[in-house]
């Protein structure tokens, strides 16, 4: 892509066009082509090393690509600098300037942009009022909890309404309680505002609650992207069911009179209805097996390793000829397991996952 101008649809603000990343002729980021909807909250979620924090940088500018085009509103940003984009970012180290108040860290880029006075003034009062911040005005950061100082972060960023909010891992240096609370901040903030927002995280959970579509990135590449809901229940690969599904994926096929069997284990069931004979992917999430013989569901006999209490429900370790480290998670109030007893464990056609077997 060459030209500087390239007509996007009213409703795209911003266009990856086969960009892509290497240093020292080993890729980041192999070509990538996404398209980010206005108003969406879009998040990059994948294990480290994955590339997702390399495709960010690369939207932010920190970066250079290698090869392709970054598009945003149609204009190729793909060589201008961080401070010619209009984006913001937002750090897990906050980066706020310990010696300017709430208000003036917020105020800081507006002055940079040269707006007006009165404007800035204006626009600090609606950004702090946003963010819940008006009380704190006048303080240091210093003077502000963990969560207090990412909500100044996050309000400093949009105080000049950027085309896009761009957060790399910004809850990560949060304990649990209040990762959670910043959560549901942060997507009261999108809400309210409608500010199309690329978010990166490693945390399965915090996409699921965050996102209206992630991709999930692995091996330097976009290997799915979706909804949360479609890509819990129907990821497209065996990687997107154990790593956002949390499933464990055991090898099976299906035969020319569509039985299916384990490929390690013995005894057949009806395969369900559609599916051609050949090698699959059977995954199964933690919640979705059932203790004991369900007719029609296929099944397994295996050893319990050990089991866990966490609050109100039990994790269970699993181990058969089958499969070694079967997760199932079940009720606290269910029986108690001990390590070295013989369980059944069945997973119904409607709860597993199934996937042609990868090449």
């Amino acid at each position: 892509m060459t030209n500087t101008e390239t007509i996007m649809d009213d409703d795209q603000v911003l266009v990856l066009d086969g960009v892509a990343k290497q240093y020292g002729g080993l890729p980041a980021l192999s070509p990538t082509s996404l398209t980010v909807q206005r108003g969406e909250f879009l998040t990059l979620l994948g294990p480290s090393g994955s590339g997702k924090s390399t495709l960010l940088k690369l939207i932010a500018g920190f970066e250079s690509p290698s090869s392709g085009a970054i598009l945003l509103r149609s204009r190729d940003i793909s060589g201008l600098s961080p401070a010619q984009r209009q984006l913001g970012m937002v750090f897990q180290s906050y980066s706020l300037f310990p010696h300017l108040t709430v208000a003036k860290n917020i105020e800081y880029g507006l002055k940079r942009r040269k707006w007006s006075l009165p404007r800035r003034r204006a626009r600090v009062a609606e950004i702090l009022a946003i963010v819940k911040l008006e009380h704190r005005a006048e303080a240091l950061p210093a003077e502000l909890s963990g969560g207090q100082q990412q909500r100044v972060a996050v309000a400093r960023a949009l105080a000049y309404d950027p085309d896009v909010l761009l957060m790399d891992e910004p809850l990560g240096a949060l304990d649990r309680t209040l990762r959670l609370e910043m959560e549901s901040e942060i997507k009261r903030i999108h809400g309210e505002l409608g500010t199309t927002f690329i978010y990166v995280t490693h945390d399965q959970q915090e996409a699921m609650h965050l996102s209206t579509r992630i991709a999930i990135m692995n091996n330097s590449r976009v290997v799915a992207l979706g909804t949360p809901d479609d890509l819990f229940r129907n990821p497209p690969n065996a990687f997107t069911a154990e790593f956002f599904s949390d499933a464990t994926t055991v090898p099976a096929e299906i035969d020319s009179e569509k039985r299916f069997r384990w490929e390690n284990g013995t005894g057949y069931w009806e395969a369900p209805a559609g599916m051609s004979p050949g090698r699959y992917t059977l995954g199964i999430r933690p919640r979705a097996a059932r203790w004991g013989i369900v007719e029609g569901a296929p099944a397994l006999r295996g050893k319990v390793r050990s089991s866990m209490l966490f609050g109100d429900e039990v994790r269970v370790l699993i181990d058969s000829d089958t499969v070694t480290g079967l997760r199932v998670i079940v009720p606290a109030r269910a029986t108690g397991f001990s390590p070295g007893e013989h369980v059944d464990v069945s997973i119904p056609w409607e709860d597993a996952i199934l996937l042609p077997r990868e090449t």
